[in-house]
C-alpha cells in the first residue's frame, strides 16, 4: 500500500519498508534518463467493477513499460509493470531493435504472491527485489515476468 511516510511502515518501534517503497527506488534508477520509444504486444484485461478508488476499466494492456537511456554509464533503463491479477506469469522477449549492448543484462525483480501480500512486522522483508541476470541473445531478452511484479533491466550499450 502507499502510505504517508513514503512506502515506509512503523509498528511497535519497528520500521520497515513496504513494496511501493522498493518500486520507488527501482524506479529512481530511471530519472534524468533519455526517454526511448517503446512498443509494447500484450494480453489485455477488464474490470467489472471498482475496487477501491480504481475505476472499472476495458482492455487495459497487461504489461506497461518504459525505458531511458541513462548517461552515466551509457545504460537501456527498462521497467515493467506485470499488472494484470488474472494472466499468471507472462513470458516477455524484448527486441532490442539493433541497438548494441553488451552480452547481458542486470534484473530486479519485485514480486508478491497475490495482489493483498505486504511486508510486515513479522516479516519486514517477505517482498524485496530480487537481482538476477539476462543473456542477450540474437539482439533480444528473453524473461518470464511472475504475476504482481514490478521488474527493472539494466542493459550495458557499447560505444
Amino acid at each position: 500500500t502507499v502510505n504517508h511516510g513514503g512506502g515506509l511502515r512503523k509498528a511497535r518501534q519497528r520500521t520497515w519498508a513496504n513494496p511501493i517503497h522498493y518500486a520507488h527506488v527501482m524506479g529512481s534508477g530511471l530519472v534524468g534518463g533519455t526517454p526511448i520509444g517503446v512498443h509494447l504486444e500484450c494480453g489485455t484485461y477488464s474490470t467489472s467493477r471498482e475496487f477501491g478508488h480504481l475505476p472499472v476499466v476495458a482492455g487495459a494492456p497487461d504489461l506497461d513499460a518504459m525505458a531511458v537511456v541513462a548517461e552515466d554509464p551509457d545504460v537501456l533503463r527498462v521497467m515493467i509493470v506485470h499488472r494484470c491479477a488474472c494472466a499468471g506469469t507472462i513470458d516477455l522477449a524484448i527486441d532490442l531493435g539493433g541497438l548494441k549492448t553488451q552480452p547481458e543484462a542486470q534484473v530486479l525483480t519485485l514480486a508478491g504472491e497475490s495482489l493483498g501480500d505486504e511486508n510486515t512486522a513479522e516479516q519486514p522483508e517477505r517482498i524485496v527485489p530480487v537481482a538476477s541476470t539476462v543473456q542477450v541473445s540474437s539482439g533480444s531478452i528473453q524473461l518470464a515476468l511472475p504475476a504482481f511484479s514490478v521488474t527493472r533491466i539494466d542493459l550495458p550499450l557499447t560505444v
